[in-house]
């Protein structure tokens, strides 16, 4: 029964990780190849933690393509990509949920659960590479505006300008959790504004996490959003 598992959950993943890696880069490629061989597994435990880093090798290079493409795009294609890319992670969790359901008081159901997010994560990536390798005048593709575009000229700011989000908080932001370290409403806050500008598949924005964690992930947000991005943007700089 194991060993059919183990084929069956083998096969789902396999068939989305074999196209991609046909389609992918060379260097990519060469790390797959050099990842552990999940076929080898000899118990569950082991299966499990096996396809896990799998998705999480996934989900880093999705992460890694995203980043790229939105530095590509304007103000406006920054917005709905994130948008996107949000309604994308919902469905891949929903999507994954409705197929392991069946099998989701048994041991094999992390790893099913794993080997689909690696599969639907892999055929984003290749969504998303498509984005990134378009050629001029492919009217399926988005423009790309590199950041001169969302580069408005910016009025030269005061020797008195505002203070920065750490510089407003006190606390320690860097450890500890964000609740403990500046309360829960002002974590909240935090929270709140590192959900409207991730565009993670695994966003760090929990008040369990540290401040600075999600104050990171707000910067990087805002930085991606160019002119598009809210007017609390400037606190993260």
């Amino acid at each position: 029964m194991f060993q059919a598992c183990l084929q069956r959950v083998f096969f789902i993943a396999g068939l989305a990780i074999s196209t991609f890696f046909l389609t992918a880069d060379r260097d990519v490629a060469q790390a797959a190849a050099s990842g552990a061989d999940c076929s080898t597994s000899r118990t569950q435990s082991e299966m499990t933690a096996c396809l896990g880093n799998d998705a999480k090798n996934a989900d880093a290079l999705l992460n890694k393509n995203y980043q790229t493409l939105m530095k590509q795009l304007g103000a406006k294609d920054k917005t709905n990509l994130r948008d996107a890319q949000r309604a994308w992670i919902v469905y891949r969790d929903k999507e994954c949920a409705f197929r392991t359901a069946p099998y989701q008081d048994g041991s094999v159901a992390p790893s099913l659960i794993a080997a689909c997010v690696t599969a639907l994560t892999s055929q984003r990536i290749l969504d998303l590479r498509v984005q990134l390798n378009c050629e001029e005048g492919d009217l399926s593709c988005v423009p790309h505006k590199q950041a001169d575009a969302d580069k408005a000229v910016k009025p030269s700011q005061p020797a008195t300008a505002q203070k920065t989000a750490t510089q407003k908080l006190s606390g320690n932001l860097d450890k500890g959790t964000c609740t403990q370290a500046i309360g829960a409403a002002k974590a909240k806050v935090l929270v709140d504004r590192c959900l409207e500008m991730s565009g993670s598949s695994h966003p760090p924005c929990n008040a369990e996490n540290s401040c600075r964690m999600m104050m990171d992930e707000i910067k990087n947000g805002c930085e991606q959003s160019g002119a598009a991005a809210p007017q609390y943007c400037k606190d993260y700089k």
